[in-house]
């Protein structure tokens, strides 16, 4: 009777666990369909609770579509990506306050050389080196340099009174310091102007009539004014001309008031030609 028994419960057993095996096996035999899947998200209404350890509780910005799906990471973080291009490209161009356009770096230093003529009084020659450093200010049109250097005129003249032949020489060596403006024309054309001022380094001689030769040297104050054109050849290189007066007073002076030689003491003008190079 006892076999019996068992015999019957390992059999009702055995039916029992047959369906959960075969249920199992469908289980794992059917192929996972994507489509039937569905996200979920996170409420866009539900606001995250506050950190503790945070002074203020943080807040969380929900995005949603037109129809107020809420919107996945990957577009999320596209839109991201746009938002932030198109900001900084309309604080570069689009309402023009962004940063201000730096100053064109251009050419902030020139040397120059020149050489010419005096005309009055008398007849000589004339030459200069100059140095400058300056530029545009950022928004302005005009140049502004600080220009120094050494000059050199020599000019001889000659007069007679009373029957009596004079001759007349006076050497100088400049050093000189002021402003030169430029004023861009058009292209490559530019006009400019000097303001100089410094001592000059004068010899002075006087012979003719009953006398001798007297000669002077000694420093005396110059004051230049200077205007011309030049032209940019290429980034570096500049030619031009150049129109100078330059005051100052001679040694010996009150000798040629007595001779009748006055105008040793005025004006000297100055024709030259420049070369500049510009770094």
């Amino acid at each position: 009777m006892s076999w019996s028994r068992m015999g019957i419960g390992a059999a009702l057993a055995w039916l029992l666990a047959t369906p959960a095996h075969a249920q199992e096996a469908e289980v794992e035999d059917a192929p996972l369909e994507w489509a039937s899947i569905e996200p979920t998200f996170a409420d866009a209404s539900e606001e995250p609770a506050p950190d503790p350890k945070d002074d203020e509780p943080a807040t969380v910005v929900a995005v949603v579509d037109s129809e107020g799906e809420p919107v996945d990471a990957e577009v999320r973080a596209r839109v991201n990506v746009n938002v932030a291009v198109a900001v900084h490209d309309g604080d570069a161009e689009g309402d023009g306050q962004g940063e201000e356009e730096p100053a064109s770096s251009g050419h902030h230093f020139f040397a120059e050389a020149s050489a010419g003529l005096m005309l009055t009084p008398g007849f000589g020659s004339s030459s200069h080196l100059l140095v400058g450093a300056g530029g545009r200010r950022p928004g302005g049109f005009l140049r502004f340099y600080a220009i120094g250097g050494l000059a050199h005129a020599s000019v001889t003249s000659s007069h007679q009174r009373d029957g009596l032949r004079y001759e007349h020489s006076r050497h100088h060596l400049d050093v000189i310091a002021g402003l030169r403006i430029y004023v861009p024309v058009v292209g490559p054309v530019r006009l400019f102007t000097d303001f100089l001022g410094g001592g000059s380094h004068m010899w002075s001689s006087l012979e003719g009539g009953t006398f001798g030769e007297y000669r002077a040297q000694g420093w005396r104050p110059v004051f230049i004014w200077a205007a011309g054109l030049q032209v940019r050849v290429t980034q570096e290189l500049s030619v031009g001309g150049r129109f100078a007066l330059r005051s100052t007073s001679d040694p010996l002076e009150d000798l040629h008031e007595h001779v009748g030689e006055t105008q040793a003491t005025g004006l000297m003008v100055d024709l030259g030609a420049t070369v500049s190079w510009h770094f």
